[in-house]
């Protein structure tokens, strides 16, 4: 049995370094709310995105703070986004931007997506997608294909209807608005459509609580599209401070706490 002069003399040794343990958590923790704040969208990959160049479609993805990205994950992305697209808009080349947030989306966008998995911005003509919460939200029953494609055709039905002239400044309304809104129920049929135009055999079927489900035309408009000229892609990866601090955050909490 340990004397109790023992007991205390470990005691006092051992609490400064518990002391300058939460210290250090709670310093890392306001470092990270400090970047979360700072941070702005990274440049994009592509020289030719600021060129503008008229003649050929470009898709310029950069992902942030994010692990390598299989070529076979970017082109689940952006497939259903140009089907979308060349059904509602034409062959007309255009330029795409999307930024893949691997730790999360930064507070300059959460500020106004807070809950939001994926989303096309107008102010800026970019797409971004929440690289966690798209693997986190998939239903069980559907493959990750299926459900990017419903995304990423949702989100390209937005800049659809800004580019014919909608009001899309407002964003998306919340609560019960959402589900009566005639751009998110425009979106999330056209979504389905792409989603269910790959030949998985479970179909997505989106409802609204209280609501029937939303019904895939046949024949779906999305079978058989042949696209009239592929994209030229650019790919580009960026850790940001934002996402080294979180990084060791989560390290630090997996391995001591």
């Amino acid at each position: 049995m340990k004397h109790p002069s023992l007991r205390r003399l470990k005691r006092s040794v051992l609490l400064p370094y518990g002391l300058a343990f939460i210290a250090l958590i709670v310093s890392m923790w306001s470092i990270q709310i400090a970047l979360l704040r700072l941070e702005s969208f990274p440049a994009p990959a592509s020289k030719t995105y600021l060129l503008k160049k008229e003649d050929r479609t470009l898709v310029d993805i950069t992902f942030v703070d994010s692990p390598k990205i299989s070529l076979d994950f970017v082109d689940d992305m952006i497939n259903p986004m140009l089907r979308v697209m060349q059904n509602h808009m034409g062959s007309a080349p255009y330029h795409a931007r999307i930024v893949v947030y691997g730790q999360g989306f930064p507070a300059s966008i959460t500020n106004q997506h807070a809950s939001a998995i994926a989303a096309y911005i107008p102010a800026e003509d970019i797409f971004i997608v929440d690289l966690n919460k798209t693997y986190q939200s998939k239903p069980k029953d559907f493959p990750i294909r299926q459900w990017i494609a419903f995304l990423m055709g949702h989100e390209a039905t937005h800049l659809w209807q800004a580019k014919r002239g909608d009001d899309m400044s407002k964003g998306s309304p919340k609560g019960l608005l959402y589900n009566s809104d005639k751009h998110e129920r425009e979106a999330f049929q056209e979504g389905q459509n792409v989603a269910n135009s790959l030949g998985f055999p479970q179909q997505i079927a989106w409802k609204f609580k209280g609501e029937s489900a939303f019904v895939t035309p046949s024949p779906n408009p999305y079978w058989f599209m042949p696209f009239d000229k592929k994209p030229d892609i650019h790919i580009s990866y960026n850790w940001t401070l934002r996402g080294k601090a979180l990084s060791l955050w989560n390290w630090v909490r997996s391995s001591h706490i």
